[in-house]
């Protein structure tokens, strides 16, 4: 007579959920009024469109693994921005003027309303642009805002300068990344102007779409409080909070899947205070 148990624990689940295959990421290029635009892409155009604005030691490829993962239900899009990375050197002075610039970008790819997702100085240019253009923005996510509230000068590095692409080429490459660094070039002093402008705005309660800040599960509201002060990180303390189960030190941009689920529940429920995924 045969053994049941080993009879079941041979047996075979009659149907598997399938794991959804990574979206294709697409490069694209266009060229402006204000300058060539590089971004990376995923998803059908159809679909909304949530926008990824890097942070300022990045570029558009910082959001590689989430396009991959959130293309499956949106349209998502990450570019350089304006100066950074493969995008065209641009001449703006203030931060109306970036502004301007992601506006028109918007315009040309017809995008009407979208979801803006911005890391560390991309999260507070997110929520400015929400403010420029309300009637466009549905909803803003923040990864990692208080960075930008630190008063670390900002560095902006060009991490495309490292790839096979590059290196082939001499001495060019290395006097473009002291360049780069240097505190007085020119793109080091326009985002320095940026960050300037945003800490004097003050204006941050008119905005009228949701604002969420995705966190790990592990942050307190005492851990938050000893990187930030002031009235920018009281307001951050009072945007919707996200919660994401994250392991050990993992950082919530090294979890992309976790994020496209996050992501997915807060366009779902766009004004619920808060959102916790479970472990």
């Amino acid at each position: 007579m045969r053994d049941k148990s080993r009879i079941i624990s041979e047996a075979k689940p009659l149907w598997i959920k399938p794991q959804e295959a990574a979206q294709l990421v697409r490069n694209a290029r266009m060229r402006l009024p204000r300058g060539d635009w590089f971004w990376r892409e995923a998803g059908k155009p159809n679909s909304l469109a949530v926008v990824c604005l890097h942070g300022a030691a990045h570029d558009g490829g910082q959001w590689q693994g989430l396009l991959e993962a959130l293309g499956r239900s949106t349209h998502c899009l990450a570019p350089d921005l304006p100066g950074v990375g493969e995008s065209g050197r641009q001449r703006w002075e203030s931060l109306s003027g970036l502004l301007a610039a992601i506006d028109e970008w918007l315009d040309a790819l017809r995008v009407d309303r979208l979801w803006l997702l911005g890391a560390d100085l991309g999260a507070w240019i997110a929520i400015s642009y929400a403010l420029y253009r309300p009637q466009r923005v549905l909803g803003v996510l923040l990864v990692d805002p208080e960075q930008t509230l630190k008063g670390a000068q900002l560095r902006f590095r060009w991490p495309q300068l490292g790839s096979p692409r590059r290196r082939r080429q001499t001495a060019a490459p290395s006097l473009l990344k002291r360049a780069v660094r240097s505190p007085e070039s020119p793109i080091n002093l326009e985002w320095g102007k940026v960050r300037a402008e945003i800490l004097e705005t003050k204006n941050w309660d008119s905005l009228v779409c949701p604002v969420w800040t995705l966190r790990a599960v592990r942050e307190t509201g005492r851990d938050r409080g000893r990187s930030a002060k002031g009235p920018h990180a009281a307001w951050l303390a009072r945007t919707r909070q996200a919660f994401l189960p994250l392991e050990g030190e993992q950082r919530i941009q090294e979890a992309p899947e976790l994020v496209a689920e996050m992501i997915a529940r807060t366009i779902a429920n766009p004004r619920s205070p808060i959102l916790q995924l479970d472990l």
